[in-house]
């Protein structure tokens, strides 16, 4: 499949949304995707923020859908302001992977589960980010 070589190529969200994603407040921009490329050797997508950090994702948290479609790491997009990570037909929500991954992400989100607003983006009454 993909032995014959390290890594693959930078992927860059949509300009038009990248340049969206950009103008946001740090705060919010850290938990967008903006670019990236697949780590076949270590088996990791490594991933840019919006805010310029870098966050390494491991191959096994993606697991097979409930329709058993597994992620094809050779087709890797990043959609929806960076808000989406896509594997060919897989797709995966940021926000997920940020709480499985980033402890800083995931204390954020327990902490905020208290108040009025964390507890509408738990229960997914989001209103859409960009116009």
């Amino acid at each position: 499949m993909f032995e014959d070589r390290n890594y693959g190529p930078l992927v860059v969200l949509d300009p038009k949304e990248l340049s969206e994603v950009l103008a946001l407040p740090e705060n919010k921009k850290r938990n967008h995707l903006i670019s990236g490329y697949v780590d076949y050797e270590l088996k990791q997508i490594m991933c840019f923020r919006g805010s310029g950090t870098s966050l390494a994702i491991p191959f096994d948290i993606f697991k097979p859908s409930g329709t058993g479609l597994e992620p094809d790491f050779e087709k890797l997009e990043f959609i929806d302001y960076g808000l989406t990570l896509k594997l060919g037909e897989y797709e995966a929500a940021v926000d997920a992977i940020l709480y499985e991954i980033d402890e800083d992400y995931r204390n954020e989100i327990n902490s905020d589960i208290n108040t009025w607003e964390g507890k509408k983006n738990a229960l997914g009454d989001r209103k859409k980010v960009f116009n």
